[in-house]
């Protein structure tokens, strides 16, 4: 982590750097030696045109609730003339509401995940918006290419040994544009390692919440992510061992904790995931060897944990939950769709508690790819269906106690 003695603060009134804007905390960050140093957000409300960019070995921290990043007013607007991989321009039909320092999202509708460009506006000329990140796809207006001001709050790609600690993320959904979470984030990281994010709270983004891709040794204490438009918490691309201890991820419009590509390796203990409109643990694409321990999947849209549809070498195989309270999901507690094998659930308690309102109506839906599921010390209740529901037959050779 930071070794640097280097303190930096900024503020809106007081402080080393003055603004109320990511624009005095990119100065404090850019003015950081290179053996880092910390950066202070002292509290109150700072709007983000585009993300504060973080450098490797620094420290952004602020007092809590009492700082706030809150995403500016987005917009869209259709391109004029289409852009190619690699270009450094786009033109779009207007160029009056963009400005220099606008973090923007390129796309068009056959775009989607990678494909999708991230870029900073460097200047407007000509009618054209320039920037220095070339794009990473063709976008066309035939295909509806739009330029879309939206996006990350805090960014750290190709970093190491960062801290982000004791900030309020206010993604202003209701003026923005959802963005996809493999780009963007409310906090985002790409091709980083050990990364530390601590007493974070994101809300209302338009988005992933906390997305993180291609990463290794992250570790997240009391974060939070709730009310975004798309995930809530968002590991995958190859990221591994992950450390999270304290999360809730609440009442997101899709899963409240999704596992993309390749999680593996990782440790995940007290995380609540309630209210989202999916599942509240989505889990497959090689998702292997991950413990999940005292985790609450509660009122979640969709199953509690849902193994996704995934062939045999792609399955979330050998994972393990210990001690996890699953209740008062839609339709299952745990709902089991592709391929998994090896999967161990020790102490849960699989329930529903609604009585004649009961919507979990099995505990567990052994699909018929599941394999080795080990279920010990478990307490089942209220499923109006029965416990568990295995079409996976015979060859399935589970080993459960419902």
């Amino acid at each position: 982590m930071a070794t640097s003695s280097t303190h930096i603060t900024v503020g809106r009134d007081s402080g080393d750097v003055r603004g109320a804007d990511n624009r005095a905390i990119q100065i404090a960050v850019d003015a950081l030696p290179p053996e880092g140093g910390t950066v202070e957000i002292l509290p109150g409300e700072y709007e983000c045109i585009d993300a504060v960019h973080l450098t490797s070995r620094a420290r952004l921290v602020g007092a809590g609730e009492k700082t706030i990043l809150r995403r500016a007013d987005g917009l869209s607007m259709p391109f004029r003339i289409g852009a190619d991989y690699g270009q450094l321009k786009i033109t779009p039909v207007d160029i009056a509401p963009f400005r220099v320092g606008m973090g923007l999202y390129v796309r068009d509708e056959r775009s989607a995940g990678w494909l999708e460009s991230v870029i900073t506006v460097r200047r407007i000329e000509d009618g054209a918006i320039h920037f220095v990140e070339p794009l990473v796809m063709n976008y066309s207006e035939e295909h509806g290419g739009e330029v879309v001001a939206s996006g990350s709050l805090i960014s750290g790609i190709d970093v190491e040994d960062v801290v982000v600690e004791g900030l309020t993320i206010d993604g202003n959904k209701e003026n923005n544009i959802t963005v996809g979470g493999c780009r963007a984030g409310g906090v985002y990281f790409h091709r980083a390692s050990r990364v530390t994010i601590s007493d974070v709270s994101v809300r209302d983004f338009a988005g992933d919440g906390i997305s993180f891709q291609t990463t290794r040794d992250f570790t997240l204490r009391n974060v939070s992510s709730c009310g975004c438009t798309s995930i809530g918490l968002h590991p995958g691309t190859g990221s591994t061992r992950i450390n999270v201890k304290g999360a809730v991820l609440s009442d997101n419009h899709y899963d409240g904790f999704f596992l993309c590509w390749r999680v593996q390796e990782s440790r995940f203990e007290n995380i609540t995931c309630e209210r989202n409109s999916r599942a509240g643990i989505n889990i497959g694409h090689r998702d292997t060897d991950n413990v999940f321990v005292g985790c609450r999947l509660h009122e979640n849209g969709r199953a509690g944990i849902l193994f996704r549809k995934e062939n045999a070498n792609n399955g979330g195989h050998r994972n393990r939950f210990e001690g996890c309270i699953i209740e008062n999901n839609n339709g299952s507690g745990i709902e089991v769709e592709g391929h998994a094998y090896d999967v161990v659930f020790e102490g849960s308690t699989i329930r529903d508690t609604r009585g004649p309102k009961a919507a979990q109506s099995v505990g567990i839906v052994l699909g018929r790819n599941a394999r080795r599921f080990t279920m010990t010390g478990s307490t089942w209740e209220g499923h109006p269906d029965g416990n568990v529901r295995d079409i996976s037959g015979a060859d399935g050779d589970h080993s459960l106690d419902g």
